[in-house]
C-alpha cells in the first residue's frame, strides 16, 4: 500500500497556490502543477489584482528601482495594460485584459475537470 506524505507547508499560500497544491500532491493531477504554463499564466494575473487591489495599483514603492525589471512588466506590456509614470499606476482600459484572464481561468478549470474525470472516474 502506497503512504501519501506531505508537509502542512506544501499547502501554505493564497488561495489558488493551495488549491493547486492539493490537487497537484494529494490527487496527482498534472494539469495543477506549478510548472504548467497556465498555471504560471494565472499567478502573473493574480500579482495584478494584488497589485490593484493591495497597492492602490502602484507597481514600484521603492523610486530607486527601474519599472523594466518589475515582475509583472513584460506581462502587462504584452497584455497592453497602461502603466502611468516611474512608479507604474496600473489602469486596466481595455477588456481584453479582463477576457484573457476568464478564458485562461475557463481553460485551466476545463483541463482540470478532464484530467480528474480521467483518473478518478464516478463509477
Amino acid at each position: 500500500m502506497c503512504q501519501l506524505v506531505f508537509k502542512y507547508n506544501n499547502l501554505n499560500g493564497s488561495t489558488l497556490v493551495k488549491y493547486f497544491n492539493y490537487l497537484s500532491l494529494v490527487a496527482n493531477i498534472e494539469s495543477a502543477s506549478k510548472k504548467q504554463k497556465n498555471y504560471q499564466n494565472l499567478t502573473l494575473f493574480q500579482k495584478v489584482r494584488n497589485t490593484l487591489v493591495h497597492n492602490g495599483g502602484i507597481m514600484l514603492t521603492d523610486k530607486n528601482k527601474k519599472l523594466e525589471f518589475h515582475e509583472l512588466y513584460k506581462f502587462l506590456k504584452d497584455k497592453k495594460v497602461a502603466m502611468a509614470g516611474s512608479s507604474g499606476i496600473i489602469r486596466i482600459i481595455n477588456i481584453d485584459f479582463l477576457e484573457d484572464f476568464s478564458l485562461l481561468c475557463r481553460q485551466v478549470c476545463d483541463e482540470i475537470g478532464d484530467e480528474i474525470n480521467t483518473k478518478l472516474p464516478l463509477t
